[in-house]
Parts: C-alpha cells; sequence; structure tokens
C-alpha cells in the first residue's frame, strides 16, 4: 500500500471487508453443518473408563464416564442462568460407571443414569460440540498469527481503520480487535486532535486499564521527568511496563499534536517474528532468553502519587506449546538484580545483544512518523517499539495521549459481538 491510498483507505468500504467476520460466519456454518446428527449407539469402553458414542453420519467418540458425570446438565447440577455447576467436587466417586446409556428414541439425547441413582440427559449436538481433541478450533483463541517486517503498510499488511467507523459499527471493532490479535498493529485514521479520544476507543471494547500514570497518559516533554518517554531523547525499543507482573495486553497512541521537523518517528518490530527467527538461528541464546529471569523496576511520582514497581520476567515468554506469548524488554528499567551463576552472565549478554541487533535490524523495523489525529494500536506483548529523538521548539511540540486494553476484555468483546452476530443471522 502506497502513502496515498493508505491516506485513502478511510474511505474505502473494502477495507472493512477484510476475512475475519467471514471466517467466523463460515467456522458457524460448518458448525451447524455439524449439528442436527442423531446418536445411533452409545457403548461401554470399560478398559478406558468411558463411553463410545456413535452418531448416524458415522462420526464417533469417547467421552470418559467421569468427564459426563462432572459435566452433567440436569437441574441439580447445573443452572443455565450462572452457566456454573451448583456441585461441590468433593462430592464426586471419580471411579464411578453408570449403569444405563440409552439414547433417546429420536436420538436427540442420551440419558445416563449412575449408581447412585443419579440420571442426567445430554443433547446430541450438546456432545457434538465437546469432542476433546476433536473439538473445533475456538474462533478467538486459536487463529494464525500473521507475522510482518518493515514492509508492513507497503505490503498492505497494516490495516487502516476509520475512527469514527469504529464508534458506529460493531463490525468495525470486530475487524480491528481480531486485526490487532492476529497482526499485532493496526492503524485508526480520522480522529479529532482533541484529547479523550483513546478513552472513546476503550469504552468500545469495555473499559481502560488505569496505570499509576493515570487512566490515560499524556506524553509530553516534562521537566525533570520520571520517565525518557517525557523527554525528547530517542526512546529505545522496548515493550511498555515490564516492571509490572502483568504489563497492559494492547497500547493504544493517539497522535494530538506531532513536533515539526526532523525526528519523532515510531518505531515497531514484530517480537514474535523475531524471536522465533532467533529460535531458528540460534537456539542456545533463544533458551537462555525464555528461561533466565531478568529483573525490572521503575521508581518515581505521578497522578496517583509516588511507587515502587518491581518484577521478574524472561526476556521471551513461552505458551505450553513453546511458542512466544509475550516479550518483555525494557533497558531503561532493566536491573543490575541478577540471581543467576555468575558463569551464565556472558552467553545472557551475547544471546540479548544479538537478539537487539535482530529487532533493530532495517529489514525488521517499520517506522512510521504519527500524523495528527492518527491513533496506532498494538499488542504490547508482541510489538517492540521506541521513537526517535525529536526538538520541541517555541512553535512546534508533540503531544500523544496514550492508553492501555487488557487482552481479557478484548477476548470478552470479541466473543459478545460473536454471539450478537449469531443472533443477527
Amino acid at each position: 500500500m502506497t502513502e496515498s491510498s493508505a491516506r485513502d483507505a478511510k474511505a474505502d468500504p473494502k477495507v472493512m471487508k477484510r476475512p475475519h467476520l467471514y471466517r467466523f460466519i463460515t467456522e458457524l456454518n460448518h458448525r451447524k453443518a455439524d449439528a442436527g446428527y442423531s446418536i445411533q449407539s452409545a457403548s461401554h469402553m470399560l478398559e478406558n473408563h468411558s463411553l463410545q458414542v456413535v452418531w448416524r453420519d458415522g462420526e464417533s467418540q469417547a467421552y470418559p464416564y467421569m468427564w459426563l458425570r462432572d459435566n452433567c446438565l440436569c437441574k441439580q447440577c447445573y443452572k443455565p442462568s450462572l452457566n456454573s455447576r451448583t456441585f461441590s467436587f468433593t462430592s464426586l466417586d471419580v471411579e464411578m460407571i453408570p449403569i444405563y446409556a440409552l439414547p433417546s428414541d429420536d436420538g436427540k439425547s442420551l440419558r445416563l443414569t449412575w449408581p447412585d441413582g443419579h440420571s442426567g440427559e445430554y443433547p446430541s449436538d450438546w456432545l457434538r460440540q465437546y469432542r476433546f481433541e476433536n473439538s473445533a478450533p475456538d474462533v478467538t483463541f486459536d487463529s494464525q498469527l500473521q507475522h510482518w517486517d518493515t514492509t508492513l503498510m507497503d505490503s498492505g499488511t497494516l490495516r487502516i481503520f476509520n475512527f469514527e467507523d469504529l464508534m458506529s459499527s460493531d463490525e468495525a471493532v470486530y475487524e480491528w480487535l481480531m486485526e490487532m490479535k492476529l497482526t499485532g498493529i493496526c492503524m485508526i485514521r480520522g480522529s479529532s486532535r482533541m484529547e479523550g479520544q483513546v478513552k472513546r476507543l476503550g469504552d468500545r471494547v469495555l473499559f481502560l486499564r488505569s496505570t499509576y500514570y493515570g487512566q490515560t497518559s499524556h506524553v509530553l516533554v516534562k521537566y525533570n521527568a520520571t520517565n525518557i518517554a517525557f523527554t525528547g531523547k530517542a526512546f529505545p525499543m522496548h515493550t511498555d511496563l515490564a516492571f509490572l507482573q502483568r504489563p497492559p495486553g494492547a497500547q493504544m497512541i493517539h497522535c494530538i499534536e506531532q513536533a515539526e521537523g526532523p525526528g519523532g518517528e515510531n518505531w515497531f518490530t514484530d517480537g514474535f517474528k523475531v524471536a522465533l527467527d532467533l529460535k531458528a538461528e540460534d537456539p542456545e541464546a533463544f533458551h537462555l532468553l525464555s528461561n533466565i529471569l531478568l529483573e525490572f523496576h521503575d521508581i518515581g511520582e505521578d497522578v496517583f502519587g509516588r511507587f515502587h514497581q518491581h518484577s521478574r520476567h524472561p526476556t521471551i515468554s513461552l505458551d505450553r506449546s513453546g511458542s512466544p506469548d509475550h516479550i518483555y524488554l525494557s533497558d531503561h528499567g532493566r536491573m543490575p538484580m541478577m540471581r543467576f551463576p555468575v558463569k551464565q552472565t556472558q552467553k545472557l549478554y551475547q544471546a540479548l545483544k544479538k537478539f537487539s541487533n535482530m529487532y533493530h535490524h532495517p529489514n525488521n523495523v517499520f517506522s512510521y512518523k504519527l500524523k495528527e489525529g492518527d491513533i496506532m494500536t498494538f499488542d504490547n506483548r508482541r510489538v517492540i517499539h521506541g521513537r526517535g529523538a525529536f526538538e520541541v521548539t517555541s512553535s512546534s511540540s508533540r503531544h500523544l495521549e496514550t492508553g492501555y486494553l487488557e487482552w481479557d476484555e478484548i477476548d470478552s468483546r470479541l466473543r459478545l459481538l460473536q454471539r450478537q452476530f449469531m443472533e443477527g443471522m
């Protein structure tokens, strides 16, 4: 996407027709097609302590006895208005085997009776939904991430949304949040230069996360600043608030006023991509950065008074599958404290240097000087970002307003929108 076409994107309705909502509807249609089948039979598999259910389309699934008892849907065990069990796990016998397992005459449900006389009914479609390793992927959790490099905008990978569309269209909000989830970064254009636009965006999700800098933070050059962000100096590449035990999930940066003259560009790197590149190129360095804990702190005073934050994190945090799920970088907040053997130090520094060279490499850094009215939104767990130095003059200043969202709230909003779209179909 060229700069001119990027400017025009806010007026192009096609920008809202990327595939996220389409993929959700397609997945929903697949689930509908998978539903409605009757149960043909249910038979015991005592050696596996489970019940084998077979549907009339030939599909089958083994259900452990204990799982069936634990998830009983009868009025004694489950209350739909709470979406919750109403019994204690301590009351269950984990060795219990149902004495009867009978499909209904129409095959739309399965009734189980247990040795203690308890009885419960399980709808066929419900069983079809919960099929252990054969269950359909979760639309919100299980989508494929899209990695990027310095060509983020020129390649058309960077999604550009219009602010007023996000204020008025739930479909646009869904596309924006899913895009930020999968690509990790989005541009919003067309907001006003007034303060409070970040709060308006946060309200479209649920609410903003407050920090000791306030509900939002105004990034201006300050006298006797407590954070490098409030100076005109270059801000080294980092992820925000690594000195918290739970740093914010996503960040929004609104450009209210941009300094004239050179400098002040924002830099963005896909930290997950670079971490995987490091893993392929130097597995030992990747292992060190994903296992050794570093310590971070921040000490100062701001909106809510004095603070002293302290945390411990690996540089590259991994999920259960071994993929990166959080990058923790803050050279300005990294402490001298290292609670590991001295002999590991040199190799750790070599690994940090190699990783730094990679996420600073021109091939990986997307550089963009925000224009007034732009709002850049990105995944703070994933996107390593920084800023070039700039000068403030008597006639030119720089004013950004930033705010944070949590992924729990973003994911909740996505699921609620999915339910809304389903009900409207």
